[in-house]
């Protein structure tokens, strides 16, 4: 059987951060509509603090 090259993880190869696959929402057991709702009311948090919620 060939031998494998061994493999850096990205993280090491590039000296940046790789962030995880999320294969569950985020919001798991919060109702989407209430989901919904606190991130419009982060958003418009955001804005009336002068950042840009969009960034």
């Amino acid at each position: 059987m060939p031998e494998q090259p061994l493999q850096l993880p990205a993280e090491q190869r590039t000296g940046r951060r790789v962030h995880q696959q999320h294969t569950e929402p985020f919001h798991q057991d919060v109702d989407d509509a209430d989901y919904v709702t606190a991130l419009k009311v982060l958003r418009q948090m955001i804005h009336n603090t002068g950042g840009d919620p969009d960034r």
